[in-house]
This record gives C-alpha cells, sequence and structure tokens, in this order.
C-alpha cells in the first residue's frame, strides 16, 4: 500500500458502521436484542483504541446529523475554567479570576468555616475543563438566552445519551475507559447504561449498592457584587449574569462549576452538552429549543422522534440533512397541496388542562387529515408522488403522558409547531408507498412520498419546481353530466409568476379528474390548494371502499391514553371520505 503523508484513517464498511448504532438490516438484530448490546459495547472498545493514539474523541452515531463545526466549541472547552457561559471573550477565566479576588476578601474580611471551605475549593479542580462532555436526553436546558457553554448545573437525575460526547486526552483518560468497559462484564445492558451506571451510580436506577457522584456543595458557586458584570459574549447584545440564574434584584451575579465527578472515576469531571445545542428531534421540531434561546444548533440525535429507521430517516430529509441519490430529486412527477388550518384560540399555548389540549390537537388534526385523505386519493389516480405538506402539531406525542402537552414539564414549546410525520401518519408504510393490492381501476399505481421541503431544496432542479399547474376548483356550481371538454372552466397564468392556472367544474369523480389531469401529462408539479373541494370521491363503490380500508392503515396511534380513546382520537382521524 502506497505511503501517505495524511494522518492515519479508521476505514469502515458502511452496512457494518451502520450496524454499530442499531440499524442493520438483519432481523435479528433489533433494539434491546443480544447482538445488538454486543455492538453497542463494540463501539466503546474502537473509541479506546483510537484514544490510545494520543488524541481527542468526538464520538457520533450514525443517526447524529450535524448542522454546525463543532471544533470550536470543543476546543474552548480544552481552554476555559468553567462557570462561564462559553462567550468569546473566555469568560470562564474571568469567573475564575473573580472568584479568586472573592475568595480572598472573605479570608481578608475574617472567613467562617463555610466560608473558608469555599475558599478553598476555588482552587480545586471544579473550575477545571471537563475530562468528558456528553449529551442528554434532556428536552430542555438550564442555559439562558445567549448562554453558549455547557450545561449550566447538571443534575444526576438527566439521563445520559452516549450518541454524542467528547473526549479530551488526560491522564487518566485510559482508565476511564476501562472502568466503562468492565461494565460489560456486569450485565448491565448497552454502552450507554454502563455510561450512565459509571457516572450518576445512584441516581440511574436509584440502586443504594451503588455509589454516589459528587457534586460540587453549595460554597462552590459564588456571589459575586452588583455591578461587576463582565462581557458574557451573548449574542443578542444583552448582559446577563455569569452562569446560572441569577434573580437578577439584589444579589447581583453568581458563577457555578458546570462539572460533577462521576461515581466510579472520582478523579473524571463531567459535563452535559445542552439539549439546546447538541440535541434530539424533540428539540428541534417540537420545542425549536436552539432558536428560543439564540444559541447555536451544532448536532441532533434523532431520538424522541418515532421509533423506526424510516421515521428517522424521514425527519432528516425534512430538514434537509439526509443524502439520497440524485434520481431522488430529479425523477418524480409530483402532486403538491394546500392545508386549511383551523383558527387557534388566543390562550392556546397557556392552557392548563392537557385533556382540553388534547382535545383541540385531534380536532385540528382531524381537519388537516380529512385535506390529506383526498390529496393522497388524488394522488393514486394520477399515479403520482404526493408531497407531505406543513402537518401542525397542536400537542406533542411521545409513550407516556405529557403535561400540558409537552414532555417532563418543559416550557419552550409553542403550538402550533410543523409536526414530525410520524406524529400523524406511519412513515413505515409510506415509504413502500400506498396502493391498492388487487384493485382492477388502479392496478399498478402506487403513491410514494417526499417530505414538506422538497421543493425547498436546491438539489431539487428549477426546471422541476417551474413545470408547474395549479388545479383549482370553481366557485361556481357545476352542471350534471358535462363532456370531457366542459370539465376545464378557464386556463390562465398562475400568480406565482409560471406555470398555468387552471379552473375545473368541481367537484370531480375520480373518472373526470383522470380526465383533466390526461392534458398536462408531462407536467412535473400538479398542485392542488382545495383537494377536498376538487375531488368528490370513486365512481366504483368497491375501489372506494377500499380506499378507506387501505387509507386507515397508514394512521398513527395517538399515547398516551386509554385504549378506547386512542382508537377514537386516531384511527378516525380519515374519516371524511364517502358519505
Amino acid at each position: 500500500m502506497p505511503q501517505s503523508n495524511t494522518a492515519p484513517r479508521l476505514m469502515m464498511d458502511r452496512r457494518i458502521l451502520i450496524g454499530s448504532v442499531g440499524l442493520c438490516p438483519d432481523t435479528a438484530y433489533h433494539w434491546g436484542s443480544h447482538h445488538w448490546k454486543l455492538t453497542t459495547w463494540n463501539k466503546v472498545h474502537i473509541i479506546k483504541a483510537v484514544y490510545e493514539f494520543g488524541v481527542n474523541v468526538i464520538h457520533s452515531d450514525t443517526d447524529v446529523v450535524w448542522f454546525g463545526d463543532p471544533l470550536p466549541f470543543f476546543q474552548q472547552q480544552l481552554q476555559e475554567r468553567h462557570g462561564g457561559d462559553g462567550g468569546d471573550d473566555g469568560i470562564g477565566h474571568k469567573v475564575r479570576a473573580k472568584w479568586d479576588a472573592a475568595a480572598s476578601e472573605v479570608g481578608a474580611a475574617g472567613a467562617t468555616p463555610a466560608a473558608a471551605d469555599a475558599a478553598a475549593a476555588g482552587s480545586s479542580g471544579w473550575w477545571a475543563p471537563p475530562h468528558v462532555a456528553v449529551a442528554t436526553d434532556s428536552v430542555s436546558t438550564m442555559n439562558r438566552r445567549g448562554d453558549r457553554g455547557l450545561e449550566d448545573s447538571p443534575q444526576p437525575y438527566a439521563p445520559i445519551n452516549t450518541g454524542i460526547y467528547f473526549l479530551r486526552q488526560w491522564s487518566g483518560g485510559a482508565a476511564f475507559l476501562d472502568e466503562w468497559l468492565s461494565w460489560q462484564e456486569r450485565d448491565v445492558g448497552h454502552d450507554q447504561d454502563g455510561f450512565n451506571t459509571l457516572a450518576r451510580g445512584f441516581f440511574f436506577h436509584r440502586d443504594p449498592d451503588l455509589r454516589l457522584p459528587v457534586f460540587p456543595d453549595a460554597h462552590t458557586r459564588i456571589t459575586l457584587p452588583r455591578g461587576s458584570t463582565s462581557g458574557s459574549g451573548t449574542n443578542d447584545g444583552s448582559e446577563r449574569d455569569v452562569g446560572g440564574v441569577g434573580d437578577g434584584n439584589t444579589t447581583g451575579e453568581w458563577a457555578a462549576p458546570r462539572t460533577f465527578r462521576a461515581a466510579y472515576s472520582n478523579t473524571t469531571g463531567v459535563s452535559f452538552l445542552p439539549a439546546s445545542m447538541f440535541g434530539n428531534t424533540y428539540t428541534y421540531v417540537n420545542a425549536r429549543l436552539w432558536e428560543k434561546l439564540k444559541h447555536p444548533l451544532y448536532a441532533i440525535h434523532w431520538v424522541w422522534g418515532g421509533s423506526t429507521l424510516e421515521s428517522k430517516r424521514q425527519n432528516m430529509r425534512d430538514a434537509m440533512k439526509f443524502h439520497d441519490e440524485p434520481d431522488y430529486y430529479t425523477s418524480p412527477n409530483l402532486v403538491t397541496f394546500d392545508l386549511d388550518l383551523l383558527p387557534v384560540p388566543p390562550t392556546f399555548n397557556s392552557w392548563f388542562s392537557t385533556e382540553h389540549m388534547i382535545r383541540f390537537h385531534v380536532q385540528a388534526a382531524n381537519y388537516q387529515l380529512q385535506q390529506a385523505y383526498y390529496a393522497f386519493a388524488i394522488a393514486l389516480i394520477a399515479n403520482r408522488t404526493l408531497v407531505m405538506p406543513r402537518f401542525q402539531c397542536y400537542c406533542s406525542k411521545n409513550w407516556y403522558q405529557t403535561q400540558q402537552c409537552r414532555i417532563n414539564f418543559e416550557k419552550a414549546t409553542t403550538f402550533p409547531f410543523t409536526c414530525a410525520l410520524s406524529h400523524v401518519l406511519r412513515v413505515k408504510k409510506l415509504e413502500a408507498g400506498f396502493r391498492l393490492p388487487d384493485n382492477t381501476e388502479y392496478s399498478g399505481h402506487r403513491v410514494f412520498i417526499r417530505e414538506y421541503s422538497f421543493l425547498d431544496n436546491p438539489k431539487v432542479p428549477d426546471s422541476l419546481k417551474k413545470s408547474f399547474v395549479e388545479i383549482v376548483p370553481s366557485q361556481m356550481p357545476r352542471a350534471a353530466n358535462l363532456g370531457a371538454d366542459e370539465l376545464v372552466v378557464s386556463v390562465e397564468p398562475a400568480p406565482r409568476g409560471y406555470g398555468q392556472r387552471v379552473t375545473v367544474a368541481a367537484p370531480l369523480v375520480d373518472r373526470e379528474l383522470r380526465q383533466v389531469l390526461g392534458r398536462f401529462k408531462g407536467v412535473r408539479v400538479l398542485h392542488f390548494p382545495q383537494p377536498a373541494r376538487t375531488l368528490s370521491g370513486f365512481s366504483t363503490y368497491a375501489t372506494w371502499e377500499q380506499y378507506d380500508a387501505e387509507i386507515q392503515k397508514h394512521v398513527a396511534y395517538w399515547c398516551c391514553r386509554a385504549p378506547g380513546d386512542m382508537r377514537v382520537g386516531l384511527l378516525l382521524l380519515w374519516s371524511g371520505g364517502k358519505t
């Protein structure tokens, strides 16, 4: 093999790499299986081998998408002493300087024993850079607007997610990895369970036989005189207390370390990566946390957003972050449609009753899906790919109960938000294509889908986007028994500046719609602003019956309520078909 001046790399087969995080297509390999657990631990063995080259390591599962370059953030963690907000002016160093000055003043004034302990802590390792910075499954953050540092005031109750972590070089690094790997032999579960046990100890499963992690006590936090604010490096131009969530009244500003010591490695400093900057599907789709807090978005781990590989892939496509082959963007002939939305009650976001919020969400989702019912039928009749709309959600979907339609008492989510498709439809079934098996009228017709952002994607050629016809229903009542030439009322330029607007004598049955669409076979995008007013349904009763039965199989279930409520809430969301 020829020599190279480049750094050595681990070359991995793509299929093996995907398998390493539970995405292997092997049917015997699934989340929680013995094979799967072994594979997760193999990741740690590989990381240890790489770490022994003397490098810092950023680990990322294959269902993580990077939105920004994280290297400046992690390089800053190697340099700062923590308690600040990660501003570009090195606020951590300023906090340490303020700590030392405050401790000196305490000593000069005659320190109490507690204050002396606090001063001594100032020279301890609490303010040093963490050895490990790891993501969590949190759906909120203690970091305030503009606070771009590590997670403020990390808590032992936060579930750690090893999908993303940063491991810096230090003398105890190899021993830390050995300790982590030792939990594999103790059969605690997968690698993430091992890390949670190692770092959180007792707080992972409330097991009294496990050790406690070590957190800085209250004296390690410093309160500084009011008016001594240093630049915080916030990107909204505002002043803020350094670290923490000071009340801004009489206590001045304060700062606290953002690390704790692992339960089974008390020399290892652990910090959390904020869920706003290193997020998950919930913080990205539902809460839009980084936007509201003006934090940089570095990465999204596509958990908390659907249980299947197809759901994760759909979320990545919505975000225009999944790599598809060029044919995905250039080949389909499309049907698109608009959604009409119910008005949101003015005080909906502050409603206290989760039950009343769920009822409105089901009503609003029902209203949208009734329109999608006709859009799927149009796409089936035309044998075209259907672009999903931006379905709006008024409640978060989860596998356990929500509070005010939000998860784990977080307050950042505002309604409505653009749904992940898995909130309303079964993505895995849709990816296989919607069809009517053994139907003689539509044999060979299959409706595939594209994400709501598809036509915003620069990979879609302009020639496709601008090959456009908008089909709108006439506002005038239609006559019966119209001939094929009478179904089109008018043709004019489309308002968007390209393509055509075609007004039809609606509503049309499927036979009539086929006659109209036959005039536009070469058009790439057929847009229906009002699908439920344009199509009345299928002229053959048996086809309509089959359509209703098949489309019903593609709706998502709702959680978490009684099974009867879930059935009423979602299995009937497609109602509004034939009468």
